[in-house]
């Protein structure tokens, strides 16, 4: 797998995790649906973005700049709460979830921010968060895909009725 093909699959599930989300929010039929099933939906999403961000330093080459590693820091986590939720049927972990996939976001917004207003800011000139390693459909970059996973994360713990 080549990193353009790596960057299509990670925009195309990108797009069907922004979709997810969105349903969820807007359709109380959705929600239900879901309802039990969130907290498997969260620990795919979560573990999903941080496999995907394994995969493109350490399979890729592709080193994270400063804000990549802050989104990481908050992202890595998530599965491992999610996970023990899941085993112990407990919804417990739920709001350390969220609280940290809101920090996350909140760090997403910003690397977009950086990317896509000049001059706002750089991290290394070596590395610098303005640049896009991946970029699907010419705007879907990585942290619009951390920020997609972060909020569709929340979205599933606030929903999750484990039984």
């Amino acid at each position: 797998m080549t990193l353009f093909d790596f960057e299509r699959l990670v925009g195309f599930l990108t797009i069907v995790t922004f979709v997810f989300a969105v349903a969820a929010l807007a359709s109380a039929r959705v929600r239900a649906f879901i309802g039990d099933r969130a907290g498997v939906f969260g620990f795919v999403i979560s573990a999903g973005a941080t496999l995907g961000s394994l995969a493109l330093s350490e399979i890729f080459d592709q080193a994270p700049c400063d804000l990549c590693w802050y989104q990481r820091i908050f992202m890595y986590p998530l599965p491992i709460l999610i996970l023990v939720s899941l085993l112990r049927r407990t919804r417990e972990a739920r709001f350390g979830v969220v609280a940290l996939a809101a920090i996350g976001s909140a760090v997403s917004v910003w690397h977009l921010v950086v990317q896509w207003v000049p001059g706002t800011g750089t991290c290394d000139v070596s590395n610098p968060c303005s640049s896009r390693i991946l970029e699907f459909l010419g705007f879907i970059s990585t942290p619009a895909m951390a920020l997609t996973a972060f909020v569709a994360t929340a979205i599933t713990m606030l929903i999750w009725r484990p039984t």
